[in-house]
This record gives C-alpha cells, sequence and structure tokens, in this order.
C-alpha cells in the first residue's frame, strides 16, 4: 500500500501535540518511497502538507520542486491552506506560476 496516505496526517498530528521527535520520524517513513520513485501531485499533496505541519518548510519545498508533472493538478493540490506557510517563499512561486498554465483565471 501507499503509507505515505497515513503517515503524513499522523505526523502532523504528532506535531501538533508537540512530539516534533515522532513526526519528523513518519515523515522520513512517508516520504522514503519516493527518494527512489516519481513523485506526482496526489502524492505530493500529502507529502508537502506533512513536511510543512511539522515545520521542515525545507524539506516540503525540495520535495515540491521534484513533482512532475507540472499543471493545473499540482496546481490544486497548492491551493489548500496546508499550503499557506509556504506562500511568501520565491520557490513556491516559481513553482505555482509554472503549474498555473491552463489554469482558469
Amino acid at each position: 500500500g501507499e503509507a505515505y496516505y497515513g503517515l503524513a496526517p499522523r505526523a502532523a498530528v504528532a506535531a501538533a501535540e508537540g512530539d516534533t521527535v515522532l513526526a519528523r520520524k513518519l515523515m522520513d517513513q512517508a516520504a522514503k518511497p519516493f527518494k527512489t520513485r516519481e513523485l506526482g501531485p496526489l502524492p505530493a499533496q500529502q507529502i508537502i502538507n506533512g513536511f510543512t505541519a511539522t515545520g521542515q518548510r525545507k524539506e516540503a519545498l525540495d520535495w515540491l520542486e521534484r513533482v512532475e508533472p507540472r499543471g493545473v493538478l499540482l496546481w490544486w493540490t497548492l491551493q489548500f491552506t496546508e499550503a499557506d506557510p509556504l506562500r511568501a517563499d520565491p520557490r513556491f512561486k516559481q513553482i505555482i506560476d509554472e503549474s498555473r498554465a491552463g489554469t482558469p483565471k
């Protein structure tokens, strides 16, 4: 199965409860399979949200830059409030701009 789908939200909960050590361990497990395979827009939503929730913004952006394909699906996944802590970062803005092509104005 796709363990990231459960691990990333568990990491967010652990971080919210103050257990950053557990949160980071869970995110390491969640992201591990994607070190050797493509990270698509839908799994990326969970991975990026998990890293953001655990305060790992640099890691969230590093993983976000790996997402393929860029386009409307990636743009859509980044519209949720969980991505708000990343919005001011130029790296995030660049990915939004690259993904925006073809989205409704």
